[in-house]
């Protein structure tokens, strides 16, 4: 499956395309875990010099609007801001680091 989308979870903004190859049944409980862990949120105005690329600049106004600890992403442009304001810009490689070393951060208990 191909997809689109920015999702927000645990303070935690993915962006770009993610692509999954999962059985029928993995996918549906991927997708119903998203729904029940995952929002939208509006998006606050990004400042237009932040990013080079103005099509990102959604990416941070949504950052922003929602204190995301992280913008977890694959692209260029946004990854080498490497911080907007308070919310880190990582690579999935550098998030998953962060996670394992702080895993009580993303648990339920945490």
């Amino acid at each position: 499956m191909r997809t689109k989308q920015s999702v927000i979870s645990c303070g935690i903004l993915l962006s770009g395309t993610w692509r999954f190859i999962v059985s029928a049944d993995c996918g549906a409980a991927h997708f119903l875990l998203l729904r029940a862990n995952c929002s939208t949120s509006e998006i606050d105005d990004a400042d237009p010099s932040a990013c080079r690329d103005p099509k990102d600049l959604h990416i941070l106004g949504l950052a922003l609007h929602v204190s995301a600890d992280f913008v977890v992403t694959g692209d260029k442009d946004i990854l080498n801001l490497v911080r907007y304001r308070d919310t880190r810009i990582v690579t999935p490689r550098e998030f998953w680091a962060v996670a394992k070393e702080h895993a009580s951060l993303f648990s339920e208990a945490g």
